[in-house]
């Protein structure tokens, strides 16, 4: 697994914002990837502090680096500007303020070409942000690569929760360009989930996903990341998941009890957000309006 199989290009997306301090360390690891035929599209997204220039300063330096500037749009927003001039046969997401090992996009792939998958993904490690992870290159035989049906990915989509398991994220993921054709991401605080059950329901079902069992992305723990965020706009976006999930779930009844269990789960945690931040009776009411459709 170490000779790449092809020359395929490789268009990876990261929406930046407020993230001068993390922003370095990813554009260096998507720099060091071992199949170098990438185009890197980093989308400041009206970032304050000095993103944009860092992301300037790196585009200068290395041709395959793209910078998109944009007003303050929001992370869907960032990404839909960048596939818009994606090139790539292959597109990929990164995080600005995480990192990936150097045979991340290679080993990702490919297993993809090795196989015929429409969709690879890996591993992550959770990094504290102030540790580095410490990266061994890996030989082809310490590459274990599984398979993962359609309606397992759908499945687990609902359990989005247990961070040990990897197929509700979008950044551990490389995609086949003709099965994300046209996509593009709603803008709401699960998009990541919601994009991902489009994705997997374009596969027939049967169809397999290729899974690299090595932890070749690095999640940052940052305690004050989009992530562990709440205001009045995320919050209203529990109403965005429930029109989302009643449209992708037309024409695939067999799914409607695992959608109506992961639009409890979504009222659960917007619930967990809110408690405390003087958001609660205002989520009450968007709650209320998604529970009467149950």
């Amino acid at each position: 697994m170490n000779q790449d199989h092809s020359p395929a290009l490789i268009s990876v997306i990261v929406p930046v914002y407020k993230v001068e301090r993390f922003l370095p360390a990813c554009i260096q690891s998507l720099q060091a990837q071992t199949h170098r035929r990438l185009e890197i599209i980093l989308v400041d997204d009206g970032s304050p502090d000095g993103c944009g220039a860092i992301c300037d300063r790196y585009a200068a330096a290395d041709p395959r680096i793209r910078v998109i500037h944009q007003e303050n749009r929001g992370v869907s927003a960032a990404r839909n500007a960048g596939l818009e001039i994606a090139a790539g046969d292959y597109i990929g997401y990164v995080d600005s303020d995480d990192y990936i090992h150097p045979q991340m996009y290679r080993f990702l792939l490919n297993a993809m070409q090795g196989g015929d998958y429409p969709l690879a993904m890996c591993d992550k490690q959770d990094v504290a942000e102030d540790a580095k992870a410490e990266f061994a290159l890996y030989g082809s035989e310490d590459v274990p690569v599984g398979e993962t049906d359609r309606d397992t990915l759908i499945r687990q989509l609902s359990q989005w929760e247990d961070r040990t398991q990897v197929s509700w994220a979008l950044w551990n993921k490389l995609y086949r360009r003709d099965l994300i054709q046209g996509l593009l991401f709603k803008d709401f605080f699960e998009q990541d989930l919601e994009y991902n059950l489009r994705a997997y329901l374009r596969m027939p079902a049967g169809a397999l996903a290729a899974h690299v069992k090595l932890p070749l992305y690095c999640y940052v723990q940052r305690g004050n990341s989009a992530v562990h965020s709440i205001n009045r706009y995320r919050a209203t976006g529990i109403l965005t998941a429930a029109e989302c999930i009643r449209d992708v779930e037309q024409g695939h009844s067999e799914f409607r009890p695992l959608f109506a269990d992961m639009l409890r789960k979504l009222i659960d945690r917007t619930r967990n957000r809110v408690r405390g931040t003087g958001l609660t009776g205002y989520c009450e009411e968007l709650i209320a309006q998604v529970q009467d459709t149950l």
